[in-house]
């Protein structure tokens, strides 16, 4: 009996563990797969009620932040080549996290494309979820604004003056890389570096001193190498 428990949880985790892209599609396949494994035994069923439920808090998110997904689906999860005004090639990664992330952190942004127009706490528990259901979410970069290359989800939030201090603390907890940011004139920026462009948006002088100062002391508490796109 053991061992066709253990026999049950090796094929659901083998299942959806790790998917290796997240579209609505691929999540509705993943869910059709763990259904008719709950109806082989009640052991199935009770390991795989968790996993449903799951996928389809997940196939919620994919809809809710649905601004990058037709462009998701058409890539290939390749190494990018491209180039900038003065016709330099670099390579940019399309790692294969999904942009939900990105779009919720781009919500509020005069930079970035996001579905939502202002952010809320709503969006907030959103952000964690989808963490939680998509971790490779953290290092997709897909999303670029008129200045920059693509850039990942710790330099939007420091672009991104909606997003709460205490959501990038959580990023930063969860493992999100630092990256750097290809400008169009050929200057590469660090994390840091970009935090000064917070100034550019709302807010009094006093006030994003203060949040700079904030960032800066997560930043480094929570050091790691940089992400690069070599």
């Amino acid at each position: 009996m053991n061992s066709f428990l253990t026999l049950t949880k090796v094929i659901t985790n083998y299942v959806i563990e790790e998917p290796k892209i997240f579209t609505e599609e691929e999540v509705k396949r993943c869910g059709r797969i763990l259904s008719a494994l709950a109806t082989v035994s009640k052991k199935f069923n009770t390991l795989t009620t968790e996993k449903l439920q799951d996928l389809k808090k997940t196939h919620a998110l994919i809809k809710k932040y649905h601004v990058y997904n037709e462009k998701y689906k058409s890539l290939k999860h390749v190494p990018v080549i491209i180039k900038n005004r003065a016709g330099k090639a670099f390579t940019i990664f399309y790692p294969g996290g999904n942009p939900q992330l990105v779009d919720a952190l781009s919500t509020g942004s005069k930079r970035f494309a996001s579905t939502f127009s202002q952010y809320t706490d709503e969006i907030g528990d959103d952000i964690k979820e989808i963490v939680r259901l998509m971790p490779p979410s953290i290092r997709c970069t897909m999303v670029k604004s008129y200045s920059t290359s693509y850039v990942g989800p710790l330099s939007i939030c420091c672009f991104n003056r909606s997003i709460p201090i205490e959501i990038i603390e959580f990023l930063l907890k969860k493992g999100v890389p630092t990256d750097q940011i290809h400008l169009e004139d050929d200057r590469v920026l660090n994390t840091e570096q970009v935090l000064a462009t917070r100034t550019m948006d709302t807010g009094s002088k006093e006030e994003v001193v203060i949040e700079l100062f904030k960032i800066d002391a997560l930043l480094q508490k929570y050091k790691k190498p940089e992400f690069t796109t070599k």
